[in-house]
């Protein structure tokens, strides 16, 4: 999910870290709120700054080293910004209609916002708000979502 997320926007000046890792928490949590499924089965954590996929630094590196995305870091709004592009057609066989088009509709709602205008919104989702700080955030809070983030 994360190398197709890269593939749709990651060469936006406005796409870094930040933004993908909140992206791929809002395509898994929509389409959980959907469909009682996340796309990648993947846990997210609590973090300060909004919610990460435990294991985004990983994801980021398995896809370099295998030669799908390039990073870089750039400068966007004052704040050193670590980017990706991707270099590879992602896999996308294993997804189905119905999760391809949450991760759009992911990208479509969120996927031009700055990192903190992002990190505010999922800081106003309900599955992070409820979550402890540093803990798993559960996917079944989604059902109790307000309505500025629920699908």
């Amino acid at each position: 999910m994360l190398h197709y997320i890269i593939m749709r926007c990651g060469d936006r000046k406005n796409v870094g870290e930040k933004v993908l890792c909140k992206l791929c928490y809002f395509s898994d949590f929509d389409h959980y709120e959907r469909t009682f499924n996340s796309i990648t089965g993947k846990n997210y954590c609590k973090a300060l700054h909004g919610p990460i996929p435990y294991s985004y630094e990983e994801s980021f590196n398995y896809l370099i080293k295998n030669g799908k995305i390039i990073g870089k870091t750039r400068s966007f709004d004052g704040y050193k910004q670590h980017s990706y592009v991707s270099i590879m057609e992602p896999d996308i066989g294993d997804f189905s209609p119905e999760e391809i088009a949450s991760i759009e509709s992911a990208i479509e709602r969120y996927g031009e916002m700055s990192g903190a205008e992002i990190e505010r919104m999922s800081q106003k989702d309900v599955p992070w708000i409820v979550a402890r700080d540093g803990e798993h955030i559960d996917y079944g809070a989604a059902m109790y979502r307000d309505p500025c983030t629920s699908v």
